[in-house]
């Protein structure tokens, strides 16, 4: 199923130069120095938001703790648990590759829970878990003795149901981005308690056009996580990149060992081979057992191509399963906040974020993990 706004015409520029390249480059990088500035936040949204944040701490009580997982290894974990206890609540999880989880300490809280308001509003158990090892590389085994993502979200939807008191025995599993990467792992070879799943620009195929890579040419503005790229001292990123020399030793001069690595790996593997076949996650999705909502932006420049490319996998490879793909008119994650009643100067005449948040994702996980079941979405 796919519930799919218009695709709003804009006019294709075919041929970029390199005085226009450059120009694009000058004008991001603008963008990116003006940042500071735009994040500074006014007293009137602060004062909202610490309003928020001392509502959600009247309501739910944080604690921290470290679950085990199958081989040992204890993984952090946030749980916010309703202050009301005359009712069973469902888990809602977010496993967290980057940022990771936050703020950390008992005594803080943040603004808000979940998607959206509603869902704190509503009651649910909050989980935020940090992930192990390097959130950029997922590689699911699928051996009976091997620990992967997959395994880590069964091992903690498991622990949660024997540890944490009046949960209703359902959980969901959701994120944006590389979270969303997160939220596919968990849906594959999934725990019985896990119901509903939705994984939103998840980043799956990083060769063929997920972030790194589009139909296998390396996007290196994208892929080269240096910050002197785009700096104050070097505004430019385009006479960057001519200076940097070869892609294999710029790596090696600009890029710490956290950075190197997935540096080094694309730099050993230009073709589409063993190393990114077993790292192709849309491959794995047979035989899922919760709801799931993809969710998708036409202006996503970096991931777009994995949510339509799992949801066409899934239409063979888990045909029975109920499965949602949503995409409209938005940049990457443009869901998650503001109304999106327009791109640019293109007007589409009503809020379409919104409109998601409160009709669709919310009763998504409603249905599944409440009962609490409306007109299926179309």
């Amino acid at each position: 199923m796919c519930w799919c706004y218009p695709w709003t015409p804009v006019r294709v520029v075919n041929r970029l130069t390199p005085a226009s390249f450059r120009l694009s480059v000058r004008i991001l990088a603008a963008s990116a120095l003006a940042l500071p500035l735009l994040a500074q936040v006014s007293p009137d949204r602060a004062a909202a938001r610490e309003t928020a944040r001392a509502r959600i701490r009247a309501t739910y009580v944080k604690t921290e703790v470290r679950i085990p997982m199958r081989d040992g290894t204890k993984l952090f974990t946030a749980i916010y648990t309703p202050r009301d206890t005359t009712r069973a609540y469902p888990f809602l999880l977010l496993r967290a590759g980057w940022p990771a989880v936050g703020p950390k300490g008992l005594d803080q809280y943040p603004a808000q829970l979940g998607p959206t308001p509603r869902f704190s509003d509503e009651g649910f158990i909050f989980v935020y878990q940090d992930v192990r090892g390097p959130a950029w590389d997922v590689v699911l085994t699928h051996g009976p003795k091997e620990v992967d993502a997959s395994t880590d979200a069964y091992d903690t939807i498991d622990w949660l149901l024997k540890n944490v008191a009046h949960n209703n025995r359902r959980a969901g599993i959701w994120g944006v981005s590389q979270n969303g990467t997160f939220a596919v792992a968990g849906m594959i070879d999934a725990h019985p308690a896990l119901r509903a799943a939705s994984p939103q620009a998840p980043s799956l195929e990083r060769y063929f056009g997920d972030d790194l890579h589009h139909n296998g040419v390396l996007i290196l503005a994208g892929s080269f996580p240096a910050p002197e790229t785009v700096s104050g001292a070097n505004p430019d990123a385009y006479r960057f990149f001519l200076g940097m020399g070869p892609n294999k030793k710029g790596g090696h001069r600009y890029l710490g060992d956290s950075l190197l690595a997935p540096w080094d790996s694309m730099m050993a593997h230009p073709n589409y081979d063993t190393f990114w076949q077993k790292r192709s996650i849309t491959r794995q999705l047979a035989h899922i057992k919760p709801a799931v909502l993809f969710v998708a932006g036409w202006y996503d420049a970096g991931d777009l191509d994995g949510p339509l490319r799992a949801s066409k996998a899934m239409d063979m490879l888990s045909a029975e399963t109920d499965k949602t793909l949503v995409v409209g008119p938005w940049p990457h994650g443009g869901w998650r906040g503001g109304d999106r009643d327009r791109f640019g100067p293109i007007p589409f005449g009503q809020p379409t974020a919104p409109f998601f948040r409160d009709s669709v994702e919310f009763p998504f996980f409603a249905c599944a993990l409440l009962d609490r079941c409306g007109s299926r979405l179309a």
